[in-house]
Parts: C-alpha cells; structure tokens; sequence
C-alpha cells in the first residue's frame, strides 16, 4: 500500500485572510492551489494539462499543510496509465475553467480514484465563495493563476495533445487576466471649494489657495473631461504646500481627476514641469509618522490609477514620459510592512488596514507595469510571477534586494526626534 497526501498552498499567503473580513465582511482563508503526492511525485493539473515534479519543487516552494488522505494500492505504472488517460479525456489542458474545473478539481477527482476520499470542502467550494462577491474582481487574478508557471510544459497525453498550444499563459494572456485597481471613489464630503479655501489661511500662499479651489470646482462639477493646465499640476508639489490637509486635498484631487478623465494622463505625463513624475519622492510637510502614512497613502492612490490607466500604453518608446517605479515600489514596501522599509520608531504592526490595501493594490498595478520598463538587475519574467512568488514573497525577494530610494527615505524620514 502506498500513502498519499493532498499538498494545499495558499497562493496569498494570508493576504486573502487579513483583507477579506474588510473588503468582503466575511472570513475567507485563502487562494488554495492544491496537488496530490504519492510514489515521490507531486502530481497536479493546470490549462497546460497534467504533469508532475518531485515534491516541494515547483515554484510555490513547501505547502502550507499536508493533509493525509490515506493509502491506495495503485501502483506507479497503473497511476502513469490513468494520467495518460484523463489527460486525453476530462482533464486535458484546453479543458481547464477557472471556477469549475481547475486543479483543485483535479485534486479531488484524483484522491476519489486513489482513496475514495474527497478533498476538504473549504477547497472545493472557494470559487463558488468568492465569484458571486464584490471581492471576486480583486481576487480573480489570483484564482487564474492557480497553476500558473508551476510546470508550463504537460507530461501527460502528449501525443494526443502535441497539436494544441499548450503554453496558453503567455504574458500578453496573463495581462489581460489582471484588471487594474482603480480608486475611483467620490471625493470626502468636505472636499468642496468654500471649504478647501480655509484650507489656505497665509496671505503668502494665497496663489495655491486659489489653484486649490479652482481644482476642485473643475472636478467637483465634472462628470467626465476634466480640464485643468499645466499650472493646476503644481499642486502635486507636496513640498511646498504647508499642512496635511493641504497635501490630502491635493491628492484626492487629482485621484479622482485622473480616473474621470484619462485625457488628463496624457497632459501630465508630457508636462515638462513632471509634477506627477516626482510625486513618489515628493517630501511631505509633516513629521508624525501616522500622518505620513496616511499621506503616502493618499500618494499611492494616485499613483495606483496612473499605474492602472497607463497599463496598455506603449510608452517604452517614451521613457521620458514614463514615472520611475523604482520609488512606487518603495511606496509598496512601506505600505505592506516590509522590516526594511519602515519609518523610523514606527511599528509596522501598527499599520491600518487602509494603509496594506492600498500597498497591495499599488503592488498589483505595478506588477502590471513592470515587464516593458525593468531597468533594475532583477529576474521579472512576467506579472505572474510577481504573485506566484505571493505578497509576502514578492516583499521579502524585492524588499531585501533593494536598497529604500535616498529620495523616498528623504521625503518620509524627516520626522521629529
């Protein structure tokens, strides 16, 4: 007799279960990628077909638990000669849908036949949890990646399949399975030109006063073109503002400005003053640590739908055009706790979850991003294995490897001793 075991990963590594009881209002575990082991080979199915490894050697390293499911007297050979058939047959690679016939399907469809058990129904009924949910947009990319780069090439069913592409996850495939995050909420209530105008209290700045309230009546009674000049822009230049209420409004502004009206992009990303260019380094007129997250969240949504409207554009003709990412992913690592990415005498602990949202949404956009402007010596192969590495992954591989940006640091770090 030979034991077999279910392999469960989850694909979030707790990602899923921090946000969902926020987003969702319910408890989800996680993103469950399941395989199945016995005669030293892990054995799991994906739109590429079936294939197998020897255990724990994919990409998504050791599984989070190893469920016993029992023991079979199937033999090795008799296994490889029941692949070869359901690999032509119910499970071959172009038959694989994501919410009702994927590799947890797999999993237990195979553990049926070996121990005429079934996988645990946490795993079985995911999709079906998570689909009918406003947090299913969020998380679908997550869920299309389920075998996603663990083995693109099948070793089942070979002859009968040698005709098929096999390789469907190219990147382009990939890119257009990730829909972008875009903060597209209303402006706060008290975001209006009367009050936006207090703001502004010095005779001295009475010039950025007006420029906010002309702002704000432009996108407060727009619905879609958004026009604003090359001289509304300079709002974006954080330093020179004086409170943190100042710099929120300014943000909110142009988040909202940006996602009505992707015209406007377009003009800021050829402005030569690059106001919206250097908003990631722009240093904030704050010291309290928790005002300088929360304002770097305000940043970070900006940048979010820049990131997210740009996605498809063919800007690497025009990287001039194109806003560093280099200091957007020091955003990310801040956001998302990473140890050396901190503010100094700040606990990441303390991080709202606000604050990892919009780290995690900034990170999938720039995923996203990231494939046509790599200029750093990194191996970034394609979107999806940014999150096949997982967030934390994805935090700990770039975290460690790259050194916070002076700039960044100088722009978060001046804080009262």
């Amino acid at each position: 007799m030979f034991d077999v075991y279910l392999y469960v990963y989850d694909l979030s590594c707790g990602v899923t279960k921090a946000l969902s009881p926020i987003i969702l209002g319910k408890q989800i575990e996680g993103i469950w990628h399941t395989s199945v082991v016995l005669h030293n080979k892990e054995y799991f199915y994906g739109s590429h077909g079936i294939s197998f490894c020897k255990p724990e050697h994919t990409v998504l390293g050791k599984p989070g638990q190893k469920v016993y499911m029992g023991q079979t007297s199937v033999t090795e050979a008799e296994l490889s000669n029941y692949l070869e058939h359901l690999a032509v047959t119910s499970f071959r690679g172009g038959h694989y849908r994501l919410f009702d016939h994927n590799c947890n399907t797999f999993s237990n469809h195979l553990c049926g036949y070996l121990t005429n058990k079934e996988i645990p129904e946490y795993i079985v009924s995911l999709p079906a949890d998570v689909a009918s949910t406003p947090l299913g947009a969020v998380l679908k990319p997550y869920l299309n990646t389920l075998s996603v780069g663990l083995n693109n090439v099948p070793q089942f069913g070979l002859e009968a399949t040698k005709e098929i592409d096999t390789n469907n996850h190219c990147i382009e495939e990939i890119k257009r399975s990730f829909v972008p995050i875009l903060f597209d909420e209303p402006l706060p209530s008290d975001i209006l030109p009367h009050r936006v105008h207090l703001l502004w209290s010095g005779d001295d700045h009475s010039a950025k006063a007006e420029l906010a309230v002309a702002v704000t009546k432009i996108v407060v009674e727009s619905q879609s073109s958004v026009n604003l000049s090359p001289e509304h822009y300079s709002l974006l230049e954080l330093s020179e503002l004086e409170t943190a209420d100042q710099c929120l409004v300014a943000c909110e502004l142009f988040r909202l400005a940006l996602w009505r009206d992707p015209d406007l992009l377009t003009a800021m990303l050829t402005d030569p003053e690059r106001h919206l260019h250097r908003l990631a380094v722009a240093e904030l007129p704050v010291t309290n640590p928790n005002e300088v997250l929360d304002l770097t969240v305000a940043k970070a949504k900006v940048l979010c739908n820049y990131l997210g409207l740009s996605q498809d554009w063919p800007l690497e003709g025009n990287r001039e055009f194109v806003v560093e990412l280099r200091p957007i992913l020091n955003i990310c690592l801040l956001l998302l706790g990473h140890d050396e990415h901190q503010l100094p005498g700040h606990d990441s602990r303390t991080l709202m979850p606000d604050h990892r949202y919009t780290g995690l949404a900034l990170a999938h956009n720039l995923a996203l991003n990231m494939q046509p402007y790599v200029g750093w010596n990194w191996s970034v192969d394609s979107p999806a294995m940014i999150w096949q590495r997982n967030t934390k992954s994805l935090i700990s591989h770039f975290g460690n490897r790259l050194p916070p940006d002076q700039r960044f640091l100088d722009s978060t770090t001046k804080l009262s001793s």
